[in-house]
């Protein structure tokens, strides 16, 4: 028996066969842990599990594979309009064509250890509950997050249940027999309605072994909620949104970007002051920030320590921000106003623009070290490190152990700090 296969806990495997609606350029297994502690960091944190079908902690195993998908010509459609387009003008419909496109997607292979032996009886997806389809949706979700965070990727949507395409879910499964998994010969369906969507292929191969080992980090980070992979995520989510075009998430989710970064940044700089964990050190950064209450623009203002010119309204970039994302949000949020791909365009052009100035500001700034490490990485130090201090930048970064050891307590630090919100 695997390693990974738990024979004490664990009466037998589930395999599903999930097509996605897009290709991932992954093409190799990968195993993800599933634990309570992550799902409280997810979005089923409120969702109980189903415990006729799972039982954490648990590791599933993912296999990737990529299959060309048929795409339909578009020639009913282009007919359709065009008999439409005649019937108003007058003019004489043109002759049938056809348009075939040639299609990847990928199509990922779920091992799910279950504690039933007899999975045929029991739905793989009950409302309200955490079950396996859920789980290797949220697995394969995370990994697509963590696949558009690398330098030349697209802006790949995110994956849900309910995004997933309309499909005939083949099911198996193994049970336990001498410590060893038998593959039962029987094969189930369980029907998924899902959109019919056209699959968009983004990579015709897989990446490099460099850039999958890469993709995997970014995972981990992801998984963990580090604060930067966490900036760029949320920073991905909003441009997918704008290359769905989809305005209004744009915008929004440029604001929640800035607003992440602000905010946490200025955590990050009371953290590090206070130097401490202590009851009273969390008491009087809560009263001083007050986070769940405090404008956006006042947190920026408290980020000022870190020195390198004014950090309000005075600033031109500071000014490109609050006009092109703070303003044409609260416009879309409180008055109900449509928005245009001009204003997701600009708020990206602004959101960038502020986060290049003070990951810029923290990188010159000599005070800081353990904050300017959560929000700053490799091409922050190329970009903007001095070349005196670049060795010693580059040096911090390679401890992946202390920025993993700070990085949970910082955010161990600021979880306590919004326990204090009086709201909670």
């Amino acid at each position: 028996m695997n390693s990974w296969f738990e024979t004490d806990t664990f009466a037998g495997c589930l395999a599903l066969s999930l097509n996605l609606p897009l290709l991932v350029p992954l093409a190799n297994m990968i195993p993800v842990d599933i634990d309570t502690e992550r799902l409280q960091r997810s979005g089923y944190r409120d969702v109980p599990i189903d415990a006729s079908w799972l039982r954490l902690p648990t590791t599933i195993r993912l296999f990737w594979f990529a299959f060309p998908t048929p795409i339909p010509d578009l020639t009913t459609t282009t007919d359709h309009s065009a008999r439409a387009l005649g019937h108003v003008t007058g003019a004489e419909a043109p002759p049938g064509f056809s348009m075939p496109r040639p299609g990847m997607t990928s199509v990922v292979i779920a091992l799910i250890p279950v504690v039933t032996r007899v999975p045929q009886s029991l739905p793989l997806a009950s409302s309200g509950q955490f079950g396996p389809l859920d789980a290797a949706v949220w697995a394969i979700a995370d990994l697509v997050r963590a696949a558009r965070l690398l330098d030349d990727m697209p802006p790949l949507p995110d994956v849900t249940v309910q995004s997933l395409p309309g499909q005939s879910i083949p099911v198996a499964h193994a049970c336990v027999r001498d410590d060893t998994l038998i593959w039962n010969d029987e094969v189930w369906r369980h029907r998924l309605d899902g959109p019919m969507v056209e699959v968009t292929t983004y990579r015709d191969s897989p990446l490099a072994a460099v850039d999958q080992q890469r993709l995997l980090d970014s995972f981990a980070d992801l998984r963990v909620r580090s604060p930067s992979y966490v900036l760029y995520d949320l920073l991905g989510r909003a441009d997918a949104a704008m290359d769905a075009g989809q305005p209004e998430n744009a915008v929004i989710g440029y604001a929640i970007t800035c607003e992440y970064f602000i905010t946490n940044l200025a955590l990050a700089l009371a953290w590090e002051t206070a130097n401490s964990s202590s009851d009273a050190a969390i008491e009087a950064a809560a009263t001083a920030l007050k986070p769940w209450a405090a404008s956006v623009e006042n947190l920026l203002e408290r980020c000022s320590p870190i020195g390198e010119g004014r950090w309000n309204a005075n600033d031109v970039t500071v000014a490109a921000w609050l006009t092109d994302v703070v303003h044409i949000r609260n416009r879309l949020v409180h008055r109900g106003e449509n928005t245009t791909m001009h204003h997701s365009r600009w708020a990206r052009e602004a959101a960038l623009g502020l986060i290049e100035m003070v990951k810029r500001r923290l990188m010159s700034s000599t005070k800081f070290p353990k904050a300017r490490a959560q929000f700053t990485g490799q091409l922050s130090v190329k970009r903007w490190s001095s070349n005196r201090r670049r060795t010693d930048h580059e040096q911090r970064l390679a401890n992946r152990h202390a920025y993993i050891a700070q990085s949970e307590s910082f955010r161990e630090w600021r979880d306590r700090v919004y326990a204090e919100d009086p709201r909670d």
